[in-house]
């Protein structure tokens, strides 16, 4: 009698420990929806910027337009501007690949805990049939 009311803790606890582990997938499941969500945004906003940037680069102030040191200035905060702009897309391009990578890690966490309440399902399954 005592060895199947060991195996019976032995199944509680399992079970116990599968509940803990469905709960974390639970919560890892809803953070990698929520990465996805920030990479579809943050894509959304690089592709408008990207179109915004395009009209900024078709504008031409020719020679006509401004001279001397109005020329100048002008030439000199648009340097400004398209350095900043440089900055902004390199900051989308950065921050992309980090949600992809952490996409990813997040995505092997999943795997790992799916395997992890598989093999406690085998290991209660075994125990059951032992009763």
């Amino acid at each position: 009698m005592s060895n199947k009311g060991e195996i019976r803790r032995q199944i509680t606890r399992k079970e116990s420990e599968r509940g803990t582990k469905q709960i974390e997938l639970i919560d890892l499941k809803d953070d990698l929806r929520r990465l996805k969500e920030a990479l579809k945004e943050v894509e959304s906003s690089q592709d408008d910027f990207t179109s915004a940037k395009s009209l900024y680069d078709k504008t031409e102030i020719s020679d006509l337009d401004w001279k001397g040191q109005t020329r100048s200035k002008s030439d000199t905060h648009k340097d400004d501007i398209d350095k900043e702009m440089k900055s902004v897309a390199d900051d989308f391009d950065e921050s992309i690949t980090d949600l992809k990578n952490d996409i990813s890690k997040k995505e092997i966490e999943i795997s790992g805990v799916e395997g992890e309440i598989s093999s406690l399902t085998s290991e209660i399954n075994i125990l059951r049939a032992k009763l």
